[in-house]
């Protein structure tokens, strides 16, 4: 679980052959609350996000949602204030 606000910028480092959306969200059934269009590459990209979230805490779920695959390396939160 995480600690979020409106002001929490999500970055995924992701590489793959793969056309597509990674959806986020804070349930596993819910609707996405971000997107981060990727594109494909060998090495690993960086892509970011705004999760525009009321106060709180919460579990992060991730789903990809395109053609191919993507793997993920990891990814980081981070607040702005």
């Amino acid at each position: 679980y995480f600690s979020l606000n409106e002001n929490t910028v999500l970055t995924v480092s992701v590489r793959g052959d793969f056309n597509g959306v990674m959806e986020v969200s804070t349930a596993m059934d819910a609707p996405a609350v971000a997107s981060i269009r990727l594109e494909p590459s060998d090495d690993w990209k960086s892509f970011h996000t705004n999760i525009p979230v009321q106060q709180g805490i919460y579990p992060i779920y991730f789903r990809f949602s395109g053609k191919g695959k993507a793997e993920m390396m990891d990814f980081t939160l981070e607040k702005i204030k």
